[in-house]
């Protein structure tokens, strides 16, 4: 029998975000959403929008 090997990331993921959003419903790139932004837990973040 194998041993069972257990680890554990230490790095977090590399962030992947969007190139644009279209929130009118249609269910395709509605959300807004930055994959791989759990890795920073208690980092603030900001939205910003083109008029500041």
């Amino acid at each position: 029998m194998q041993p069972m090997l257990e680890f554990t990331l230490t790095e977090p993921m590399d962030l992947v975000m969007p190139t644009g959003y279209s929130p009118n419903g249609d269910g395709t790139n509605d959300f807004f959403v930055v994959h791989g932004l759990e890795g920073y837990p208690g980092e603030p973040h900001h939205h910003l929008q083109s008029l500041g």
